[in-house]
């Protein structure tokens, strides 16, 4: 299975009340995210994570990744660029890179952080997933196939293109 998920920004206190998030603290968030995460994914199942990973922390973010099952893949955000200098960071995912093409049961997906308003096969059916935009992705103009995949909006659990796609 391919899973996505964006935005989990670990370690960040101020993303509690800056997006209204259900959660006394960073360790319950932690809590939450890492038992769905758990409860979800399998071992021989990727994530792709679109960014903001967390705050700083590199090697607590690190620990905390290595213990989720699943093959990892980042695909980096605003948050990511000082962590992704730290080795026990960096080996946490297969690969890390700002922008992805791929393919998900025959269907394209175009992998970035942020909201693309036209992106790369758009019209010839590929699909965009991304984060960034948390829970205030409502000025976004709404386009077929574009799904945010940040944590507020997928119940802070990896969901799949179909799960999107049913929502």
């Amino acid at each position: 299975m391919k899973y996505y998920i964006s935005d989990l920004h670990l370690f960040h206190n101020r993303i509690l009340e800056k997006f209204n998030r259900p959660f006394s603290s960073v360790e319950e968030m932690h809590e939450v995210i890492i038992n769905n995460w758990k409860n979800k994914v399998k071992d021989d199942d990727t994530v792709y994570i679109l960014g903001d990973v967390g705050m700083y922390h590199a090697r607590e973010i690190g620990n905390i990744l290595n213990n989720l099952p699943g093959r990892k893949i980042l695909v980096t955000g605003n948050h990511d660029f000082k962590n992704i200098h730290s080795s026990s960071y960096k080996k946490t995912f297969a690969k890390i890179t700002s922008y992805l093409e791929i393919e998900d049961n025959g269907r394209n997906v175009v992998l970035f952080h942020y909201p693309i308003e036209d992106w790369n096969g758009k019209y010839r059916g590929y699909y965009h997933l991304h984060g960034h935009v948390h829970n205030n992705g409502d000025s976004l103009s709404k386009k077929d196939r574009r799904y945010n995949v940040s944590a507020e909006i997928v119940d802070y659990t990896p969901i799949s293109l179909d799960e999107l796609e049913q929502k």
